[in-house]
């Protein structure tokens, strides 16, 4: 199978990838790191990568198909740092491959989704070394090899051996989404992922989310002298009035097809 076979066939949107396809590509990219042939090197973990986003994309799509949600939550994670992998190491045309347009596809996913907080680490490492040359890299020395970049097939990244862990913090938005805090007796709602799911007709289907601000649905019609919705027992204008206290995010999926944009619903983030 030559070079342009191979980009044929990752270029097309399949249902279903062939494993031989991904073993051919995986065996001439460690031949190419072997020989240090760097351009060819390079290039076969470019196709492995394209192979590996595309086929998990559509793994991904299948288990939220099937309501298995948070195994899909995980899944969307690893997508999104191996497409910033991906486009950290090469540009890309704007349909080609249709990487773009599955990275749009992840980001809207991960909107649309309930969860709201998360751990995060916060720890100093104290040892650590290049995974590409092996050097270990202090504050006044560093081996030069740039975390992300490929160099000769291979991505360099830390191993850390040594790690000193200070805390978990809790957050909204860290870079890693992977530790998901669910409030003691809460189950999450994930209708909102479920319809939009039941309304693509293909995995490749592009999907788009807004966000604005909208009133919350306890402060319309409150009068500016009236309690405030909050619980604070002060006037609502002495309290939340005109602060975001009394807003929330209101997303919009917008669809390619304009028939199916036209449903709205209101979402809780918890079913109960």
């Amino acid at each position: 199978m030559e070079n342009n076979e191979i980009e044929d066939y990752l270029k097309e949107n399949r249902l279903e990838y062939d494993q031989k396809i991904y073993n051919l590509i995986l065996e001439r990219h460690e031949k190419f790191i072997s020989i240090n042939d760097v351009e060819n090197a390079n290039l076969y973990w470019k196709y492995k990568t394209i192979y590996i986003i595309k086929k998990n994309y559509i793994e991904t799509y299948n288990m939220m198909k099937n309501k298995k949600f948070d195994v899909a939550w995980i899944n969307l994670e690893q997508l999104e740092h191996i497409i910033f992998l991906l486009f950290n190491n090469f540009s890309l045309k704007e349909n080609e491959f249709f990487i773009k347009k599955i990275r749009n596809n992840v980001f809207a996913f991960q909107e649309l989704y309930p969860y709201n907080l998360f751990g995060s680490r916060e720890a100093v490492i104290l040892k650590e070394k290049c995974s590409i040359c092996g050097n270990y890299n202090t504050i006044r020395s560093h081996c030069g090899h740039e975390i992300g970049k490929l160099y000769c097939g291979q991505i360099c990244q830390k191993i850390v051996e040594k790690i000193d862990l200070k805390a978990i913090a809790i957050v909204k938005n860290p870079m890693d989404k992977y530790c998901v805090l669910t409030p003691q007796g809460k189950d999450w709602n994930y209708s909102m992922v479920e319809m939009v799911i039941n309304k693509m007709i293909t995995p490749y289907e592009e999907i788009r989310v807004e966000i604005k601000k909208i009133l919350k649905p306890q402060y319309k019609n409150l009068g500016r002298n009236d309690k405030c919705a909050c619980g604070s027992n002060i006037k609502y204008k002495k309290c939340c009035f005109g602060t975001s206290k009394e807003l929330m995010d209101h997303k919009i999926v917008i669809f390619n097809h304009k028939e199916k944009n036209e449903f709205c619903g209101f979402f809780n983030s918890y079913k109960n």
